[in-house]
């Protein structure tokens, strides 16, 4: 059985060719193709069904002018259909004035955390108000619609077209295409289209230098993409989110913060957008560790946290990427001063790669001299290894004598099983003194070696 096609016309993804107002008498109006002539429309641009519909209903219009002919008709049809479009449109900018009207007030209400219902007594009172004052526009503020329902439209709006802005300019960021410019004298003008605000920007001395140049704050931001961190702050976000992704969970947490004495009230949220705030985060998830893996243990919930919690490099890590995290955040609260102009904040950025070339010196500089120290130790590292696994080492750098009692070792079942069961030096007791004689020296050799001078 052939399935059933579900496909609708709206995801069809032609496009409009220009050359088809001519040749054929449409144009693109409103994402559907408009028939000068007889004003049908057709909803998919393809040029058999606009073809189709010319030769049936206006085969005999146009056949004898020529091309240049033609666009000019064409031209002349666009223009009288604008004019008759026109006349159904006159309210059209005291409606787009209130529906901004309208986004203003739903922003600065959700901006300062204010009830959705207060539109509507924020309405009132500019109605009474403009009734005094200037009775002659009373009906431009009553045609503002503040409702509750409306107000919470308009928020989700907002939200949808934030969050798209966003997710273009970091893409555009990551890119390398978003630029701060400076010139000596340009202009913005700010022009609406549908609901999206945009900017056009008009250099007026074309001769002037424009430097072109990432901004500082986003550079700062993206410095901290470079390491890895994933392995650390992904456990970390998630046994706070499963804390306070159900209520119930959130207030049992908080009242046995309570309970214990703890230092803070809470864990906090981690935002992927105000990234600063991981450095937060990791301090509270440190300081309250305690009080987390009892609770998890109490309400019986299985994290990974808990396991990465119990191993000391893990901890080690986690400490390392919160104190980074501080000195980012000092960094960047420096460069978000108030009155700063760029060389002031790049005086800023400097200070802190000397600070990180500081602590590289200081960490190359300890490298070198535990190289240094450590240097006799390094040449008897395969005879460590030969000690410490004899069961997997490898032969060809092991000494000499031992390289034949190794295979045998190798390949004997009972020996591997021995050393999975036993402590290293259980281990070497039991060996037989017969056949490996030679590999219970060289144990017992590398045994006595005295790792410090305090007995």
């Amino acid at each position: 059985m052939t399935p059933k096609k579900t496909g609708k016309v709206g995801d069809k993804c032609c496009l409009f060719n220009e050359d088809w107002r001519a040749k054929y008498f449409f144009i693109d109006a409103g994402n559907k193709a408009t028939c000068l002539l007889c004003h049908d429309t057709v909803a998919i641009f393809k040029e058999y069904n606009l073809k189709r519909h010319h030769e049936t209903k206006h085969s005999d219009f146009g056949c004898k002018l020529s091309d240049e002919e033609r666009k000019i008709k064409a031209a002349e049809f666009v223009k009288r259909l604008k004019i008759h479009q026109a006349l159904f449109t006159k309210k059209t900018p005291l409606q787009n004035s209130a529906t901004e009207a309208s986004f203003i007030f739903a922003y600065n209400l959700a901006k300062r955390n204010k009830p959705f219902s207060d539109g509507e007594f924020i309405k009132q009172c500019m109605v009474e108000c403009a009734s005094v004052l200037c009775p002659d526009v009373k009906t431009k503020f009553e045609s503002i619609s503040l409702s509750r329902r409306t107000i919470a439209r308009r928020i989700d709006l907002i939200n949808a077209e934030l969050t798209h802005q966003l997710k273009t300019w970091l893409t555009l960021e990551q890119n390398g295409k978003h630029y701060n410019r400076q010139g000596k004298s340009f202009l913005w003008e700010k022009y609406r289209s549908g609901e999206t605000f945009k900017k056009q920007v008009t250099f007026k001395d074309t001769d002037s230098d424009i430097l072109d140049f990432h901004c500082i704050l986003h550079h700062e931001s993206l410095c901290k993409t470079a390491p890895d961190l994933k392995h650390v702050v992904d456990p970390v976000v998630g046994v706070v989110n499963t804390i306070r992704a159900r209520a119930l969970h959130h207030r049992q947490f908080k009242s046995l913060l309570e309970d214990v004495g703890a230092e803070h009230e809470d864990v906090i949220y981690h935002n992927s957008v105000s990234w600063l705030s991981l450095g937060k985060v990791l301090n509270r998830v440190w300081a309250l560790q305690d009080v987390i893996i009892l609770f998890l243990d109490t309400k019986e919930i299985s994290h990974d946290f808990v396991a990465k919690i119990g191993c000391e490099e893990w901890r080690y890590e986690m400490m390392f990427v919160a104190d980074i995290f501080a000195q980012l955040y000092e960094l960047i609260v420096t460069l978000q001063g108030k009155g700063l102009f760029a060389h002031e904040m790049w005086t800023h950025v400097k200070a802190f790669k000397t600070k990180l070339a500081k602590i590289r010196d200081y960490l190359q500089s300890l490298e070198a001299e535990f190289t240094t120290r450590f240097r006799d130790f390094k040449k008897i590292e395969p005879q460590f290894n030969v000690l410490s696994y004899p069961i997997t080492a490898d032969i060809d750098t092991a000494p000499q004598e031992l390289q034949l009692v190794l295979i045998d070792m190798h390949a004997d079942h009972t020996v591997k099983e021995m050393f999975s069961a036993l402590t290293l030096v259980d281990f070497y007791e039991f060996l037989s003194a017969e056949k490996i004689a030679c590999m219970k020296k060289f144990a017992g050799k590398m045994f006595s070696i005295f790792g410090y001078v305090y007995l």
